[in-house]
């Protein structure tokens, strides 16, 4: 009976109230410059029958022409949800770029073969040669522009290192085709200026280290440098060169030599390490969220105590990086790294180490017109494993350090330059959770705080658990890096630690 008298009440409607009626009379009214009259109609055909695309469409257009880009977007998200179709595809594409989301655009724009790269210009070049920043482009002018060629485009040019940012913007012209815009802030001479300098120097001395590195050394992306290290325990000296394509190959060759000691305290027993060696490894970009890496290492070991033996280790290294989601609110990624010594490339010891580092980041309060969000809440799971003839000198060793490899900020990695006050391991598992949380901005300017945890289970030989929480502080200084006040408390023996560094953990 309730379905007769529906069937009778629709029959009865008059013709104007029709779904077709109402999208072709919000059409007029639209043309005729009346949208809010447009979208009223538009509002009734969508009560009339949801699952209908063709009023959301409309409706898109309409939110389109008012320049509410966001809304036009949810719109038009609806309507393809429900049916594809080319004119709302195109329309979307249009709308998220208006709203900012360049990348979502060119996306949306990809299945319909769109756009076509035009041309291309690179803006920001004072130091660097042009084709240093242009071969690293994956785009071929007059074929498609896809969202995986500009994710790549990002990629190689921040592994060039010749670059402290890197920005590549597709910039639609009409008729289906898109310029792009790469504009690049050059890394070039020891620092961004006498702040910058300033800041890093005091923070390595500190460390009792100095440093010194020379950016895009004659225009061409290279990068030499040095390092002294003044510790009572572990004197260093070391240089290294990266070379993004070098000879033509299709990579950045990283080169590194040192010269140094290193002091254990292994169960009470003190042993003095004197090691020189050198790392060669390239590292090449492999699409758009890929890096692939391969490299030898050898280094001469001597040690005072002649219970451990002296002699060389050399062996090969790969590794692999892999971003595997990224949107404006998630990004995760995983690493993985893998050592192995032997004999048959003349090493005096025989072992196989591997790291996996699993990352992301969730950022809690992002608006949909925000570029980054001020609470962000990041996480890491590292898991290492070494074999049964690692030795102790290639063992993991965690703890708070100025690089913070492996972090736990309750602990320092080294006490006095000492390494094996914080336990060293044959098998490691590490997790960091950080929430970091924007309090000031005030142009170049900002202030955040972090709240941490860090915890690892540390085995081999014996195993052990450790449990660091702690309060850290990041400032952001004009012409300078982020620098980084971290206190971290150890849950499992009162132990306590303060460092200063440069930039996020991790």
């Amino acid at each position: 009976m309730i379905a007769f008298l529906l069937a009778v009440l629709l029959a009865g409607a008059p013709e104007s109230e029709t779904y077709e009626a109402l999208v072709a009379e919000a059409l007029a009214r639209g043309k005729a410059g009346s949208l809010d009259e447009a979208a009223t109609l538009l509002d009734r055909a969508i009560a009339l029958d949801p699952a209908r695309p063709e009023a959301r469409v409309e409706r898109g257009g309409v939110w389109f022409s008012k320049g509410d880009y966001a809304r036009a977007v949810t719109e038009l998200r609806e309507a393809l949800r429900r049916r594809e179709d080319s004119y709302a595809r195109d329309l979307l594409a249009s709308a998220l770029h208006l709203a900012g989301h360049a990348d979502e655009a060119v996306a949306v724009w990809n299945p319909l073969g769109r756009p076509t790269l035009g041309t291309v210009s690179i803006l920001g070049l004072a130091h660097t040669r042009d084709r240093v920043a242009r071969r690293e482009l994956p785009f071929v002018e007059g074929e498609l522009l896809s969202l995986s060629s500009l994710r790549e485009a990002r990629l190689r040019l921040a592994e060039t290192g010749a670059f402290e940012r890197a920005a590549v913007r597709p910039v639609p012209r009409g008729g289906g085709v898109a310029d792009v815009e790469v504009a690049l802030v050059e890394r070039h001479g020891l620092a961004h200026g006498w702040l910058d300098f300033a800041v890093a120097t005091g923070v390595d001395a500190l460390q009792h280290r100095g440093r010194l590195r020379y950016a895009n050394l004659a225009g061409e992306g290279i990068a030499v440098g040095g390092e002294y290290r003044w510790e009572t325990h572990r004197p260093r000296v070391s240089a290294a060169i990266d070379w993004p394509r070098p000879f033509g190959l299709d990579g950045v060759l990283h080169v590194r030599g040192f010269d140094g000691r290193q002091d254990y305290a292994l169960e009470g027993d003190a042993v003095r390490q004197d090691a020189r060696g050198v790392e060669l490894g390239l590292r090449r970009v492999l699409g758009a969220r890929t890096i692939a890496g391969a490299g030898l290492r050898t280094v001469d070991r001597a040690f005072s105590n002649p219970a451990h033996r002296d002699g060389r280790v050399t062996g090969i290294g790969l590794g692999l990086e892999r971003g595997c989601l990224a949107s404006p609110r998630f990004e995760a990624g995983v690493q993985a790294q893998a050592f192995a010594a032997g004999s048959g490339l003349g090493s005096d010891v025989g072992f196989v180490r591997g790291l996996l580092r699993g990352r992301a980041e969730w950022r809690l309060a992002l608006a949909p017109e925000a570029r980054e969000s001020p609470s962000v809440l990041a996480a890491q799971v590292l898991v290492g494993r070494g074999s049964d003839g690692t030795p102790f000198d290639e063992a993991f060793a965690p703890g708070g350090s100025p690089e913070m490899e492996l972090p736990l900020r309750g602990h320092r990695q080294a006490e006095d330059g000492i390494l094996g006050t914080t336990p060293l391991g044959r098998s490691l598992l590490l997790g960091n959770l950080d929430w970091r949380r924007k309090l000031v901005t005030r142009g170049a300017l900002d202030a955040g705080l972090v709240l941490f945890y860090d915890g690892a289970r540390i085995a081999g030989p014996g195993e052990r658990w450790l449990h660091d929480v702690g309060l850290g502080l990041r400032l952001g200084l004009p012409g300078a890096g982020r620098l980084r006040l971290d206190y971290g408390r150890g849950l499992s023996d009162g132990s306590s630690a303060f460092f200063v560094g440069l930039g996020q953990v991790f």
